[in-house]
């Protein structure tokens, strides 16, 4: 795991999953704060958010600086 708030976030997820109108549940969106631009920040959110075992269960979306992660993104 790439930080200790995967178990956290699984227990969110499991309570908060919600069931669509035709009996499918629906994956909650989860925010993630990228932190510091110039730290690790940008790069363990993104791999964090790219795990499958949290885009099994939620659709992650990233908070902070587009250019940090998308620099980052280019070279994971």
């Amino acid at each position: 795991m790439c930080c200790d708030s995967i178990g956290l976030l699984e227990e969110c997820m499991t309570e908060r999953s919600r069931v669509a109108t035709h009996g499918e549940k629906r994956k909650p969106v989860i925010g993630i704060t990228v932190g510091d631009a110039t730290g690790v920040g940008p790069e363990l959110a993104l791999k964090c958010a790219a795990l499958p075992e949290v885009t099994r269960r939620c659709n992650p979306v990233l908070y902070g600086s587009e250019s940090a992660v998308s620099r980052i993104a280019r070279t994971v």
